[in-house]
């Protein structure tokens, strides 16, 4: 049974609504006008007051957000064994501790993240201790003479906090150990009434606000004031007053107006509540960090890293020509590693190739194909295939007749036939355009391999290409989270399904290619881990845990993985912001590395043999030298995301315990990929200002936008233990190599 409710500025107009249970009141901006117990407040921003149960409230006005938190009167009932109405004044010293409360259940409740439910229910436990402990109750105002008994008011406040529930006289009697004819005599005595009357007049007082001030049914108000049927309440109502339920309502009833939503996006809301959450460890009450222990135990079941081939995208071929294009391929294929550059088409682009001329020489000075030369050279000097898309805007002979010109200057340019390196990329091409320039192309390249694009939903002849041609090598597809929504969206439900999309993606392509008996490889050429309009949330989501869950996830389903290389190149070529937002760039401006190279470089070191894996815990290696692989991969909408310190939200502690292993003296390389560590966007922030960023400053922020890398010996007897902080979405690398003796 869910304890609470949240809502944000949703209100009933001209309705007065009965508190059950606690319920709290929490103006994040603006000023809110309302009625408690038909006395008048004025709640300024940042301001709060607590609804004790059965207490009305009747909103006025409101100029800006608010934010409301009802906890049941059931849970109240399980966890306190006299629950008490607070009074709690805007000048106590707990109302920090409140709001800081009420913000973290706000923005866990808003951005759904993993184990929420689990959190706000940890939250509620500490604000009624908070409550409980530190804030004073009121006198309740109860229907004694000042010879009251115990035992009957016990009786009675229940009766209060439960009216809407079947109560017998003989529940009641149970309830405080006496006999039902006691009681009754009690009632009589004390309280001049008998105990049914008693329950009439507690129940029929909340039935006259529900008919002043609802336009319920009538059987809806019995079934929530506990009377069984709408008869009932009629009879017992008309003996009470002289009147019919009916004729009351038409003499008193206020306008109703239906549910009014003040609407604000769940990021607005975040921002507002995120300045009243306090990060300080002093706190009244520690909300303890989620701990994790994790036993390792390493076991032989042959299973395999498999690591990934990739192809990075450049754009236009003479991309290759810049020096920080160039640098950043060597970088790349240094630490994680390149097999092919993918380029536009090279007939298609505008400023590769020299135009003819007309000249009186017999062979002309111009080198058409010189900037090609210098791709070619650089490309061969660092062992990099090249792909070229095939893209045909041309008419077929006009391109066909291009394409033919490039490929021989290529091929007589190569000394050997083992040099060239290239492949083509199709896509959206009919099968008669198809065969015209594989027939072409095999001339000059006779075991020339294609990589082919697949779009499951929409193949056209891409099967009958496959099936037809012995050089189509690969299959290519793309899945990006976007692809599915509305990319300014931000529902919860939709986003859930997303989060899945990749993997989903992967299967449904296989399935497709094993439907047609076909066994290719895959290549994920263009593929995104977010959803939502990431340009305004760009940099502040931290998502290296969820790359590295999606490497682990594809690792036997696909063979090569596609990136761009920069943020300009990609720019430069995208169509529109959604399409640029349709794949992973691997740098930033002016060299700078994000976190998505770091977390393909940390996966490249990885050894092979896999001794251990379980949840988000993997171990890879050998008794002697092996991995220990601890990352978060905690989906959340990125739109929903700050750029704030929250520590609340992040920290996650986490002991590992590695048996039975040989005793002696271990090295630990421990390398740390997170938010701290790595993300380039959060120091580069830091260092921005008004008039740009200095080269000694980008120098500077390249340097230490880096992992952590600690090292350190450990003696071990039999057990490895070892303890770390996991952050959200971060990756924790820890390499341990026994010293031999």
């Amino acid at each position: 049974m869910k304890h609470y409710q949240i809502r944000f500025n949703q209100h009933t107009d001209n309705a007065l609504t009965k508190t059950k249970g606690l319920s709290f009141l929490f103006v994040l901006n603006g000023t809110l006008e309302c009625s408690i117990n038909k006395q008048h407040h004025h709640i300024n921003s940042g301001d709060i007051i607590l609804l004790n149960h059965d207490d009305t409230l009747l909103i006025n006005h409101i100029s800006g957000n608010y934010m409301q938190f009802d906890i049941s009167p059931q849970l109240l009932d399980n966890v306190i064994d006299n629950p008490a109405a607070f009074d709690l004044q805007p000048n106590h010293n707990t109302v920090p501790m409140i709001k800081n409360a009420l913000a973290k259940i706000g923005i866990v409740y808003l951005r759904k993240s993993q184990y929420y439910k689990l959190f706000i229910e940890q939250e509620i436990m500490s604000l009624l201790m908070l409550l409980i402990k530190y804030v004073p109750k009121k006198q309740q105002d109860m229907r004694f003479t000042s010879d009251h008994d115990v035992r009957l008011e016990r009786v009675c406040r229940f009766i209060e906090r439960h009216y809407a529930q079947p109560i017998t006289l003989q529940d009641m009697a149970d309830f405080v150990e006496l006999s039902p004819a006691y009681l009754s005599k009690l009632f009589t005595r004390k309280m001049n009434m008998g105990f049914n009357q008693f329950v009439n007049d507690v129940r029929l007082e909340h039935v006259m606000q529900d008919l002043i001030h609802t336009d319920d049914t009538m059987i809806d108000i019995a079934l929530q004031n506990g009377f069984t049927n709408a008869a009932l309440l009629s009879r017992t109502f008309k003996k009470q007053t002289g009147i019919s339920p009916s004729e009351y309502r038409k003499q008193h009833q206020q306008p109703v107006t239906r549910i009014t939503t003040h609407n604000i996006s769940k990021r607005e809301l975040i921002i507002r509540l995120s300045p009243f959450v306090i990060n300080d460890e002093r706190q009244f009450i520690e909300t303890p960090e989620i701990g994790r222990n994790i036993d390792i135990t390493f076991s032989n079941n042959h299973d395999m890293i498999h690591h990934f081939n990739h192809i990075i995208q450049v754009g236009d071929m003479d991309a290759l020509l810049s020096e920080q294009v160039q640098q950043q391929l060597i970088t790349c294929q240094k630490e994680i590693g390149i097999t092919h550059v993918l380029v536009k088409d090279v007939i298609e682009s505008p400023n590769l190739i020299s135009e003819e001329v007309s000249t009186d020489e017999r062979i002309s000075n111009l080198q058409r194909y010189n900037k090609v030369d210098a791709c070619l050279d650089f490309l061969t000097r660092h062992n990099i295939g090249l792909i070229l898309t095939i893209n045909p805007i041309q008419d077929d002979e006009t391109y066909i007749k291009h394409l033919s010109d490039f490929l021989k200057h290529v091929t007589m340019r190569m000394d050997a036939h083992e040099d060239i390196n290239i492949k083509l990329y199709v896509k959206y091409l009919n099968m008669k355009r198809y065969k015209q320039i594989i027939q072409r192309v095999s001339i000059f390249i006779p075991n020339i391999k294609v990589l082919i694009h697949l779009n499951v939903d929409a193949p056209g002849d891409t099967m009958d290409m496959i099936q037809y041609d012995e050089h189509i090598e690969q299959v290519v597809f793309d899945a990006n989270q976007n692809d599915i929504i509305n990319y300014e969206a931000t529902d919860d439900a939709v986003f859930e399904h997303a989060k899945h999309h990749i993997v989903d993606k992967t299967k449904k392509v296989q399935a497709f290619l094993a439907h047609h008996r076909i066994q290719k490889s895959l290549v994920l050429l263009n593929w995104n881990t977010l959803t939502g309009d990431t340009h305004l949330t760009n940099g502040e989501y931290f998502r290296g845990g969820i790359i590295f869950e999606q490497f682990l996830q594809l690792n036997k389903m696909i063979g090569t993985i596609g990136y761009w290389l920069n943020y300009d190149l990609h720019t430069h070529h995208a169509i529109n912001e959604k399409e640029y937002m349709n794949s992973i760039e691997l740098f930033h401006q002016y060299n700078g590395k994000r976190p998505a190279f770091f977390t393909s470089h940390l996966f490249k070191k990885l050894l092979p043999n896999i001794l251990y894996h379980f949840e988000n815990c993997i171990v890879v290696g050998a008794p002697h030298h092996f991995q220990i692989i601890v990352y978060d991969a905690e989906h959340f909408n990125p739109y929903l995301t700050l750029n704030t310190v929250l520590p609340f939200l992040d920290n996650k502690e986490v002991t590992l315990k590695v048996n039975d292993l040989l005793p002696g003296t271990y090295r630990i390389k421990h390398y740390t990929l997170d938010k701290e560590h790595g993300a380039l966007y959060q120091v580069w922030q830091s260092y921005n200002t008004q008039s740009g960023i200095d080269a000694e400053s980008i120098e500077y922020i390249n340097r230490v936008s880096y992992p952590e890398l600690r090292v350190s010996d450990q003696t071990v007897q039999k057990d490895f233990e070892y303890n770390l902080k996991l952050l959200t979405n971060a990756i924790h690398l820890i390499d341990v190599k026994r010293y031999i003796e």
